[in-house]
């Protein structure tokens, strides 16, 4: 079990999930999804409500481009603490020098 912290606005949440955990959500999120990982040029739109720095979003990119490299992932998120909030868009921001399809 993941540990806990405490949330701002009262509630819980998970203080970080290992990288191989979030690629297993992202595997079982994409079962029945075979057309995103095998038609040219599509375009999936993902989001996470509860963004945290932005870990979900971003292996699922890297996941469907290495399934797929004509798919197009638009991602989308939100996050209530700002210093969770300015990693996540960090790490959305960088990528976009190396790979211009990924866009904010």
């Amino acid at each position: 079990m993941a540990p806990r912290r405490p949330h701002r606005l009262g509630g819980t949440a998970l203080a970080g999930q290992p990288r191989r955990v979030i690629a297993l959500m992202v595997d079982l999120l994409l079962v029945g999804a075979e057309d995103a990982t095998s038609k040219a040029k599509i375009i999936r739109t993902v989001y996470d409500p509860v963004a945290g720095t932005g870990g979900m979003l971003s292996v699922m990119d890297e996941h469907l481009r290495t399934q797929n490299t004509t798919a197009r992932l638009k991602t989308a998120g939100q996050e209530v603490d700002p210093s969770s909030y300015a990693v996540c868009k960090a790490d959305m921001v960088i990528p976009c020098s190396r790979n211009p399809a990924h866009r904010i």
